[in-house]
């Protein structure tokens, strides 16, 4: 744990000299070297500049900052994307700044304030072990309408499929402590999903959160910036629904699984039985295997848990008694008091089961050495 007194003084010193600010670039402009020249005159003494294969006039941006004491430069051959630019940025950190106390990322498109960044900056030291994010209001006229309208449904979805809602999951000013740098290192993506990656390994890992209200800078639209709606929304969209994804295969091909063995019993190897007989006996022997299934798979492939196979179990099946027993008691609650049709009740209270139950698998039954296990594989999603 890092001296309180030590930390104040280094707050009303200014000196940030345990701070690095990571600053990933692809073909910026003058207002990167604004930008950077303001954190210099604010008492940031690391400043790494990540040239993502700039080319042409960009290039001479990076020029102009590399004699500048507190800049260093890393050059991409080529473009490798935003996120192997701030992976390669924490790794740089942690082979240069054995006495780093936390790392910035920020972008070079004039959309961060160097103000912002210093309020960054002591918000980090301020608050050791956790995830700082600069959290941008939405509401203002200059905020182009598809920003709005994509932040708010990326924070939903979030908050739906990972747990945890943040107001400005897209944001790139982040203060990250220098203790989560080894195991971001390890996180896959290389362009934009990374940066979603980060937050969904810092829910999974229990970091807190701190979010520091910023300024809301939209330069002429936002046009400068490289963020491709259709490709890069995709990237976060499939990691953020990956494990739910998987989640709801491995329940319908339970499903299917169910209803065949099933069917198989009641059409064919039961048709000497009475009907009592033939649909308990071909119901539960098709549960008994269709769960099993479900379990192993949802166990194995989907939250790739390693848990104690016997605890883990007999979380599954009391969540599965107690899934059903709400179901039933809901469905005749609802039915009762509003009239409608049972089966359209039953539809929309088991969807509602069913995300309740994912969240409790991937919390509580298969949480256990969940994060290592899905960082050795290249997998962190929801």
């Amino acid at each position: 744990m890092i001296n309180g007194k030590v930390l104040g003084m280094d707050i009303m010193e200014n000196s940030f000299k345990h701070i690095l600010v990571v600053i990933p670039a692809w073909e910026p402009d003058e207002k990167m070297v604004t930008y950077v020249r303001e954190l210099e005159q604010r008492g940031f003494e690391n400043i790494l500049l990540v040239d993502d294969g700039s080319t042409g006039e960009s290039r001479r941006y990076f020029e102009m900052l590399s004699g500048d004491s507190a800049v260093h430069v890393l050059h991409h051959e080529v473009n490798r994307g935003k996120g192997r630019s701030l992976r390669d940025g924490f790794e740089w950190c942690l082979k240069n700044m054995e006495d780093c106390r936390g790392v910035i990322t920020a972008d070079c498109d004039g959309q961060h304030s160097a103000s912002d960044t210093e309020k960054m900056a002591k918000s980090l030291i301020l608050h050791p072990g956790e995830m700082i994010l600069g959290t941008r209001k939405f509401d203002g006229k200059q905020v182009p309408w598809k920003s709005r309208f994509g932040n708010r449904i990326t924070s939903f979805v979030f908050a739906v499929f990972c747990g945890k809602w943040l107001n400005d999951t897209q944001t790139g000013l982040r203060g990250i402590d220098a203790g989560l740098l080894p195991e971001l290192c390890k996180l896959p993506g290389d362009r934009y999903e990374y940066e979603i990656r980060m937050l969904i390994f810092a829910v999974h890992k229990k970091v807190k959160f701190h979010e520091l209200v910023i300024e809301t800078i939209y330069l002429d639209d936002n046009r400068q910036s490289h963020f491709r709606p259709l490709q890069d929304s995709a990237r976060i969209y499939g990691v953020i629904f990956g494990t739910f994804f998987k989640y709801l295969l491995s329940s319908l091909s339970a499903s299917l699984i169910d209803l065949g063995i099933f069917s198989l019993l009641n059409i064919w190897l039961l048709r000497g039985c009475t009907l009592a007989e033939n649909v308990a006996v071909s119901t539960i022997s098709a549960r008994i295997v269709s769960s099993l299934y479900n379990f192993s798979v949802n166990r194995k492939l989907v939250f790739h848990s390693r848990k104690n196979i016997g605890k883990t179990m007999a979380g599954y099946y009391l969540l599965a008694v107690i899934q059903m027993g709400c179901s039933a008691g809901l469905v005749y609650l609802l039915t009762k008091f509003t009239g409608q049709k049972a089966v359209l009740v039953k539809i929309i209270v088991d969807v509602f089961l069913f995300v309740i139950s994912y969240h409790i698998q991937r919390r509580i039954i298969f949480s256990t050495h969940q994060e290592s296990k899905n960082h050795q594989d290249g997998k962190n999603d929801c």
